[in-house]
């Protein structure tokens, strides 16, 4: 088995080095993590009790 030709070795690397320059950024996870503390916390407190007790038995 031959190996790649050399100017093929380097537009595979350039190919998987713009790949990973051009991937999309992900959002911070404690970011999210707090926006989604927010809202659980402005839901329980808009919820009655009965609510509460109601999602505690249902089943899933």
């Amino acid at each position: 088995m031959t190996s790649l030709p050399p100017w093929l070795r380097r537009l595979a690397g350039a190919l998987l080095l713009g790949a990973c320059v051009a991937a999309p950024a992900q959002p911070a996870p404690r970011a999210a993590a707090a926006r989604i503390e927010a809202r659980i916390t402005a839901l329980m407190t808009r919820m009655t009790l009965a609510e509460k007790l109601g999602q505690l038995t249902q089943y899933s």
